[in-house]
């Protein structure tokens, strides 16, 4: 058995109308990692996988 979580992140564009780059793209995926890391490591999460 495999067990995931999902996660949603919202994130407001500086500038929304101009295309996404690879820098903004990197800034947004390095966000919602230290997100995901800060959630995974809270206290009511540990010992939640069985």
């Amino acid at each position: 058995m495999v067990k995931g979580v999902t996660n949603t992140i919202r994130y407001r564009r500086p500038q929304p109308n101009k295309p996404l780059d690879i820098a903004e793209m990197e800034f947004i995926i390095e966000k919602f990692q230290e997100r995901a890391q800060g959630k995974a490591q809270a206290p009511n999460c540990a010992g939640n996988w069985q």
